[in-house]
């Protein structure tokens, strides 16, 4: 057999181009414990941490555990001329944000002791009404 050519698995795995080749291969791969890797990064248009929407506004009946989510209460405005049973969802807040979090309008929320009130502003949404509260801001509510 001729000096050069070599047989073998031992004469094989001693070229040092066929090692570079294999580990180049492995890393160029990322080998198998390798995150995968997203195709593109989010534009810059994407929503980051969006609030969930909110329920702030929509119609309740009081007493009615399904009428609004967890975390909601069933808030009756009667004594601004409101209905006596049927209310608005409001979450349970502690500042403006609580309020404002994930809420499109219409109207301003505000904070109000530990629920969150509807500044008519504009309109109020759906299902609800302007009512006068005998200070310098109205709010939403139902009517009776």
């Amino acid at each position: 057999m001729p000096e050069g050519r070599r047989v073998g698995l031992r004469s094989r795995a001693m070229r040092p181009g066929w090692i570079v080749s294999a580990c180049l291969g492995l890393f160029a791969c990322g080998g198998d414990d390798a995150p995968p890797v997203d195709a593109a990064p989010p534009g810059p248009d994407a929503p980051v941490d969006a609030a969930p929407p909110s329920a702030l506004g929509q119609v309740c009946v009081d007493g009615d555990p399904l009428a609004c989510p967890a975390d909601y209460t069933c808030e009756i405005r009667g004594a601004i001329g409101g209905s006596a049973d049927t209310g608005y969802c409001s979450p349970i807040c502690s500042s403006d944000p609580d309020c404002t979090a994930g809420y499109t309008g219409p109207g301003t929320p505000t904070c109000l002791g530990n629920a969150c009130i509807l500044v008519c502003t504009d309109a109020c949404p759906s299902g609800l009404t302007c009512l006068p509260t005998g200070g310098p801001t109205d709010i939403c509510a139902v009517a009776e």
